[in-house]
């Protein structure tokens, strides 16, 4: 392994000679592994890219929690105005994953406001990230 032009570990396949990613490298850095979609019926629809399946069963595949694992696949949303909420920071009586895209925090970094959420009922029984490698989609649900 090497590094290529920003610093980054390349592996051999994934690095070219002039030391620049290739194409497969530049999605893999990018970290944009899903889609968001919110659907007509108030869901939010968080869509597998068929492209970034080895990194998202790689990511699976390690010794983290859930909570971890969802943040790390969905990394590109949260870097790109989405944020997951922590349930007691909105009174929120489960332990379910929550986003919204509508948090504004202090100077602090405690959150201030929140607008609309979606939450994943089923965190219970299933994990979002393995609900999102079998059907290629998860659904989170809204609630204002």
């Amino acid at each position: 392994m090497g590094e290529d032009a920003i610093g980054a570990k390349a592996s051999k396949h994934h690095a070219r000679t002039d030391g620049f990613p290739t194409q497969e490298r530049q999605v893999s850095m990018s970290g944009k592994y899903t889609e968001f979609e919110k659907q007509a019926n108030g869901k939010l629809r968080i869509v597998l890219l068929p492209e970034a399946r080895a990194e998202v069963e790689e990511i699976a595949s390690r010794e983290l929690d859930a909570d971890s694992r969802l943040a790390e696949t969905i990394e590109w949303q949260l870097s790109n105005g989405w944020s997951l909420v922590r349930p007691e920071d909105i009174g929120a009586l489960t332990e379910a994953p929550i986003l919204s895209e509508e948090v504004d925090y202090d100077d602090h970094g405690n959150l201030d406001t929140v607008g609309t959420v979606y939450w994943y009922p089923q965190y219970d029984v299933s994990d979002p990230i393995g609900q999102l490698l079998t059907n290629g989609s998860v659904e989170f649900v809204r609630v204002e």
